[in-house]
């Protein structure tokens, strides 16, 4: 695929999974039809439908992609699949406490302080590069 914008996808199959969002850009392409959707109940039937050539493509996170690929498929299987640098959107991961706990406002902090700690060791770089391989680029740590 060497599409830069959405609209470069046009009348390609996606594989899609239910209950997911794929950024503003590519959920209106898909709602109003501008690309053509398959969908499935999970990642690891789209990585599926790909590889049998019933889509063209599925957008996955890197680190999803590598964890299905490794768990999942062969390494003749895996040498089918690449992926596209640009990504389809990008998301930041919050992490989610509830307010009911006292102590939630402590446990932000303290997870906050670790992971700035992680970043700057550079142990977080070293993980991305050890899960996702080959896939790994610099912009997966902010």
């Amino acid at each position: 695929m060497s599409g830069t914008t959405v609209h470069d996808l046009k009348g390609l199959v996606i594989g899609v999974t239910y209950s997911y969002t794929y950024g503003m850009e590519l959920d209106k392409a898909l709602e109003t039809g501008l690309v053509k959707a398959s969908w499935a109940t999970s990642d690891l039937i789209g990585l599926k439908k790909l590889l049998s050539g019933r889509v063209d493509l599925v957008p996955l996170e890197p680190q999803v992609l590598q964890s299905l690929l490794n768990n999942n498929f062969s390494k003749a299987e895996k040498e089918k699949i690449s992926f596209h640098e640009k990504p389809v959107t990008i998301a930041a991961y919050r992490l989610m406490l509830n307010k009911d706990n006292p102590d939630h406002f402590q446990l932000i902090e303290a997870f906050n302080q670790e992971l700035n700690k992680l970043k700057k060791s550079g142990r977080v770089e070293k993980i991305y590069k050890a899960i996702l391989g080959e896939m790994y680029t610099s912009s997966f740590v902010d």
